[in-house]
Formats: structure tokens, C-alpha cells, sequence
């Protein structure tokens, strides 16, 4: 069984960078998982990847030592199994706002019997060792996002469900529910508190917390919060900074 490369580097304390893609192509996928991130997450939640763009990205990544994350678009248990088979070594699930909504994502993730997944991991199991049923509850990741007034609110039920590997925040959906702002990377009361808190309650319940961010900088300072996953922006959005920088230093 190979060695999800997340899990051992929480178990050091240490924290680990995720780049994060929104197009659905193989091609850019090889690109970022050489860039040197630790985790490359794939969205299926917002834009215009699908199942097969997922498993076709996640190929793709084989031979660069990334390790492979995707967010599903909901907390529905078939597209979590279908992924997980695909060879996704971590989970990260939308909206999950109370305990029995992490039971319900966690659940999916796992085999019995600490969860229902089904057997049928085919090319998980080629890719990560035959003994992948027998390991798979200690490697994938189970992560639920905290983004709503009421996961904050029930944040400890979260955190207690059995099972539950890491969370991860949702700074713009957290501060519309809370707030009625969508905004990220905060650095002012209130949303700050509360980002900062929850970073706090996580590590006291021995749970890594992971956190959305869109700047390398604001990344770093959520490292100093205790936060353990960070983001920085998408290959959407890289890109076309990227391009806009290009053509603004041709033409200016």
C-alpha cells in the first residue's frame, strides 16, 4: 500500500499547499502537478469539470509525487465512491452543516465498518497496492467543508464524527452565510475571528484544518493560524493573469 504523502506530513505537524483546477483537461493538470505543490485539488463543485475530466486529470498526475485531492459537487455518495475508485486520495465536501452531514460524507468514503463504500476500487487498487481495501480507511482523506453559519455554529459535532480526517473552510460561502459578504483571505473583524477560531478548535480536537485562500501570501499567514491545507488561486485564474500581464507588458 503506497503512503498518502498528506497524512504523513500532518502526523509531522507540518503543513502542505494545494494548487487547485478549474479546467478540465489532462494537459493542464500535468503542468500543475509538476509545479511543485504538494496536493493538487481538483473542483468539481464550480465550472466545467466532470467525472471522466476528473479521472483523466488524476491520471495524469501519476509520476509527479502530488497527491491527488477533488472536491465533489455536493455531498451525494456516489460521485464520492465513483472518485475515491478513480484514484483520488483525498475528499473535500461542500456544505457540510451539522454531524449527521458529515456521518452521511465520511460514511461514503470509508469501507465498513466505519462506513459503506463499496467494494469496487479497480484502478485505486492497480495504482496503490491489492491490499487497497484493506488500507483504504487509513489513506483517503475525508474532508468536510465548514462554510455555513451553521456548521460554525455546530462546529464541534463536526469535528467528533467518527471517521472525519480534516476539515476545510470556505471563507466566501462562511462570511455570505454569517455576514452577507462574499469575500476571502480576511484581515479584519469579525470573519478574521472567526477563521482564526476555528483553526484553534480544530487542533484542540486533534483534527487538521485546511483554508481556501487566493494569494500565496494570505496562504502563509493561514499557516501561522494552524491551518494545515492552504490554497492559493486556480489555474483558471493564474492564467489569465498570467496572459493579462503578458499582453500589458507588449503593449504598455
Amino acid at each position: 500500500m503506497k503512503t498518502n504523502n498528506v497524512r504523513a506530513a500532518w502526523r509531522e505537524g507540518k503543513a502542505v499547499a494545494s494548487a487547485w483546477l478549474h479546467i478540465p483537461t489532462a494537459y493542464t493538470a500535468e503542468i500543475c502537478a509538476g509545479a511543485g505543490f504538494d496536493v493538487i485539488t481538483i473542483d468539481m463543485q464550480h465550472g466545467p469539470v466532470d467525472y471522466q475530466n476528473a479521472v483523466d486529470m488524476i491520471i495524469a498526475m501519476n509520476g509527479s509525487g502530488v497527491t491527488p485531492f477533488v472536491r465533489v459537487p455536493w455531498n451525494e455518495p456516489t460521485m464520492v465512491q465513483r472518485v475515491l475508485d478513480g484514484g483520488a486520495q483525498g475528499i473535500i465536501c461542500p456544505m457540510v452543516n451539522n454531524r449527521a452531514e458529515c456521518e452521511r460524507f465520511v460514511g461514503a468514503c470509508k469501507y465498513p465498518p466505519l462506513g459503506y463504500r463499496s467494494n469496487g476500487a479497480y484502478r485505486a487498487a492497480r495504482v496503490y497496492g491489492n491490499d487497497y481495501m484493506s488500507g483504504a480507511n487509513d489513506f483517503v482523506i475525508a474532508m468536510a467543508m465548514v462554510e455555513t453559519r451553521e456548521a460554525f455554529e455546530k462546529l464541534d459535532e463536526i469535528l467528533d464524527t467518527p471517521g472525519l480526517d480534516a476539515i476545510f473552510v470556505g471563507p466566501s460561502d462562511l462570511s455570505i452565510s454569517m455576514y452577507g459578504v462574499a469575500a476571502a483571505d480576511h484581515s479584519t473583524a469579525p470573519m478574521l475571528g472567526h477563521i482564526e477560531e476555528i483553526a484553534r478548535r480544530a487542533k484542540a480536537k486533534g483534527i487538521p484544518a485546511g483554508l481556501y485562500t487566493l494569494a500565496p501570501e494570505y496562504a502563509k499567514r493561514a499557516i501561522g493560524m494552524g491551518y494545515q491545507f492552504v490554497t492559493c488561486a486556480g489555474d483558471d485564474g493564474l492564467l489569465a493573469a498570467a496572459f493579462k500581464a503578458a499582453a500589458q507588458g507588449i503593449k504598455g
